[in-house]
């Protein structure tokens, strides 16, 4: 039992960790707390229209979100046009879209902050602008109140900001990392050189301690064989007298 438990354990911190299962529970999250409301409150100021429709609107603007790792601008683009024609096709000027409306659009606001690079990211977030700005400005010249519109323009704003501002870190941080490591590469090639120079070194006065010290044997062997064979001469030579 207590094996099984753990199994468990680390399979949810598995899934946990796995961005891609973050962003599948973010959108289906979305999807299931959008039906709830949606179902929950049927041809009302907050959902005109059918329940069929919103849901479908609804559904189509949020799943895109499960993919943001794979086509960050594409879905980005996909949600802001989904929740536009939502919008467009069943809320009256006047009236605010709905919670889960807002939410995906922080949402496709804040992708386009922190995973597009370069230019694509700009002219992603200049065409998005372009059609947001003006759709919101046209709400508050039909009667939404500016209340419920600038407040909702500042906090998209702010999603690309924080989204952005978290890229660019992510970013310093990979080159603080890449760099950490080209030092301490660099520091293991230098020690590794001096091991081998030190190794070399050492081999160096060992062979010089040996050598001479071979030379001094052959010259004490050289000196003990004259000097024995000097011996034997003055002995022959008392002999003979």
């Amino acid at each position: 039992m207590p094996l099984v438990r753990f199994k468990g354990v680390t399979l949810v911190r598995r899934l946990v960790r796995n961005r891609a299962f973050r962003d599948f529970s973010w959108a289906a999250a979305v999807v299931v707390i959008g039906v709830i409301d949606i179902t929950s409150h049927p041809h009302s100021e907050s959902f005109p229209g059918s329940v069929a429709a919103n849901v479908a609107f609804l559904v189509g603007s949020a799943l895109p979100l499960a993919f943001r790792r794979y086509w960050p601008a594409t879905v980005a683009v996909m949600v802001v046009a989904g929740v536009t024609l939502w919008d467009a096709a069943l809320y009256p000027p006047q009236n605010q879209a709905s919670f889960e409306a807002f939410l995906m659009m922080l949402a496709a606001s804040y992708i386009l902050g922190a995973d597009p690079r370069g230019k694509r990211q700009r002219w992603t977030t200049v065409g998005v602008g372009c059609v947001i700005l003006p759709g919101w400005l046209f709400s508050v010249g039909v009667g939404q109140s500016p209340g419920d519109v600038f407040p909702a323009l500042v906090f998209t704003i702010l999603a690309w900001v924080v989204g952005y501002t978290l890229r660019r870190r992510r970013e310093q941080e990979a080159i603080a990392r890449a760099r950490a490591d080209g030092l301490a590469f660099e520091r293991g090639r230098v020690a590794a050189e001096a091991t081998i120079e030190e190794r070399s070194r050492i081999a160096r006065e060992l062979h010089d301690v040996v050598a001479h010290s071979l030379s001094v044997m052959v010259v004490q062997a050289s000196a003990e064989r004259r000097a024995s064979a000097v011996g034997n001469g003055d002995a022959a030579s008392t002999a003979a007298v």
